[in-house]
């Protein structure tokens, strides 16, 4: 009975080192995703402003040929 007990109680420190190193794993894994979201986000605006920059270029560009 007590090496059942002992074997329960090890079998639950494990689960528990691996249940730790899981939740460690899934914050990094949410810093990453959310540092992800920022750069897709700060890539969305240079687009933007790209576009934009373009667009009145090319106005200006074809007011100059007109």
């Amino acid at each position: 009975m007590s090496k059942s007990i002992e074997s329960t109680q090890q079998d639950i420190a494990h689960l528990q080192l691996m249940w730790l190193r899981e939740q460690g794993e899934l914050v990094r894994l949410s810093k990453e995703n959310d540092q992800s979201n920022e750069d897709v986000n700060m890539l969305k605006k240079k687009i933007s402003i790209l576009s934009q920059k373009k667009i009145r270029i090319e106005s200006m560009s074809q007011q100059h040929s007109n």
